[in-house]
């Protein structure tokens, strides 16, 4: 069946639009392209040194406001560090279309170094990571394979964290033609929105920061610490019972 021109004409208008967008927008696997859009942005892989011309792409997953007009883009990050932002927000976009209203285009991105953004790879392959971990299994230091980066991998290191990606979030921003940026973050998500809040305040929009993780012993100690549960659960109830007997 023939098309009319004036849907011809459109279906070229909008073509030219995304070649012409720094994201270079194409549809996402398994979805529908009226609701969602996928696409790459190319930010410096070194923002300190404007004459380091290297890129690193920032994988994108967008889906679009459910009533109109948009109120603009709300960023998520699903925490880890490491979650893969894109991937999660095509499994679970609606749902955080309907929590926040229905009135942003909600987005997901995977960090600099994870899912689609450059992934850091360990190992050269399969049996690589096999025979590693066999070679692990017999060593008393915790972590010995972590020797295994792969070269293409530790070029990109000295560049991975949470600043950097702070700054790709507003590159991001930047990008979409936004004025402030609007953010859900979880978990490690809550460090990287109080990150980007204070490299960026005058950029920030509505901010939400769910399961509030400790930003200064995030960056200051171990990541995690391992503790008894049982044992300050213990600690929690038999004050709890002290103070109910004593008063």
């Amino acid at each position: 069946m023939k098309l009319p021109a004036f849907l011809l004409s459109l279906s070229s208008a909008l073509t030219v639009l995304a070649s012409e967008s720094p994201f270079n927008w194409t549809s996402c696997p398994g979805k529908d392209e009226v609701n969602w859009k996928c696409g790459r942005l190319p930010v410096p892989l070194d923002y300190s040194n404007s004459t380091f011309d290297k890129k690193i792409d920032i994988a994108i997953s967008v889906y679009k406001a459910q009533v109109l007009p948009s109120l603009g883009t709300i960023h998520f990050n699903f925490g880890g560090p490491g979650a893969p932002g894109k991937a999660i927000l095509l499994e679970i976009a609606e749902y955080m279309s309907f929590l926040t209203g229905g009135r942003y285009d909600i987005l997901g991105f995977d960090p600099r170094g994870v899912g689609e953004s450059s992934p850091i790879v360990c190992y050269k392959s399969a049996l690589h990571h096999a025979y590693v971990s066999a070679q692990s299994a017999i060593l008393t230091a915790p972590f010995a394979s972590g020797s295994t980066t792969s070269l293409a991998a530790k070029d990109i290191l000295p560049f991975l964290g949470t600043t950097y990606i702070a700054r790709d979030m507003d590159a991001i921003r930047k990008a979409l033609g936004d004025q402030v940026l609007n953010y859900y973050g979880f978990s490690y998500g809550t460090t990287l929105g109080t990150v980007y809040a204070n490299m960026f305040p005058k950029n920030v929009g509505r901010l939400i920061i769910d399961g509030v993780m400790n930003v200064i012993g995030y960056m200051t100690g171990p990541l995690f610490e391992m503790n008894d549960d049982m044992a300050d659960l213990e600690a929690l109830v038999g004050t709890c019972m002290a103070k109910t007997t004593t008063s």
